[in-house]
């Protein structure tokens, strides 16, 4: 395995959100310059500039996790349904 993020692993992480994420909200996932980072946010819808909420997954360089996909689906299932109750109970200032 790699020792840092790929476009594989940024387009799980996409999907993931996208599939989770309730309209008219939209998740944006973002590859950390040295892969060693995936930024996912999202923005108001209606007002761009503020963020509803941000997760930063950092790569795990321990000898277990680097055997393993990062971040774990468990890890993104659990941070998916925060995403969706945050979102659901954001209201634009």
């Amino acid at each position: 395995m790699a020792d840092c993020f790929n476009a594989n692993d940024l387009r799980r992480v996409q999907a993931a959100f996208d599939a989770a994420v309730p309209a008219p909200y939209q998740a944006s996932a973002l590859l950390i310059s040295d892969a060693s980072a995936i930024s996912v946010w999202v923005p108001d819808p209606d007002n761009p500039a503020l963020t509803v909420v941000q997760v930063r997954f950092d790569w795990n360089n321990g000898r277990v996790a680097r055997r393993s996909r990062q971040p774990k689906e468990s890890e993104l299932d659990r941070i998916t349904g925060e995403f969706v109750t945050i979102c659901e109970a954001y209201q634009s200032p």
